[in-house]
């Protein structure tokens, strides 16, 4: 799994977030593991995520 989604209250987040990085601390989940998940994370937001289109405040098309 390289992307979790956990979107609860952020109270549920944060204990999400300590729970993955205590598996780590504690080595149940190797620290290369999570970085190789950001590298393909990465390569895929930048093949297929693009920014935004900036707003034009001018415009009348809000």
């Amino acid at each position: 799994v390289d992307l979790l989604l956990c979107c609860h209250l952020p109270d549920r987040q944060h204990r999400a977030i300590d729970a993955l990085a205590d598996a780590v601390r504690g080595g149940r989940i190797a620290e290369r593991r999570i970085d190789d998940s950001l590298e393909r994370l990465d390569r895929l937001f930048a093949a297929y995520v693009r920014p935004p289109h900036p707003i034009d405040s001018n415009s009348s098309h809000h």
